[in-house]
């Protein structure tokens, strides 16, 4: 299989997988318009279109990571001592380091 088959095969499967949660997003808002609820029914339906939406988050989130680490971005952890990149500022290679822990640490506090 060529780069191209691949890279349309990809896409497809992309493209169907976000395609599912929102069907199902699309089809609650439907119910919720086009009935007659009460407000507890009003309450499960936006309780499942927000469990759909977490799920579409999650899966472009999931896409994301696989596409970082398919164009060799993702971080490698390591354990560094936090005292030593403070007091030691002027080296570079150690201010890179700790700015990508501070970017890692963040990005974790994000998902």
């Amino acid at each position: 299989m060529c780069s191209s088959d691949l890279m349309r095969e990809m896409n497809d499967n992309i493209a169907h997988d976000l395609k599912s949660p929102l069907a199902r997003i699309r089809g609650i808002a439907e119910t919720t318009l086009t009935g007659s609820h009460d407000e507890s029914q009003y309450q499960q339906l936006a309780g499942s279109t927000i469990e759909e939406c977490d799920r579409l988050l999650h899966l472009i989130n999931t896409m994301l990571d696989l596409a970082e680490t398919e164009a060799g971005l993702t971080a490698s952890i390591e354990v560094v001592n936090l005292t030593e990149l403070i007091d030691d500022p002027v080296s570079s290679t150690r201010r890179w380091r700790f700015r990508t822990i501070l970017n890692w640490a963040a990005r974790l506090i994000r998902t």
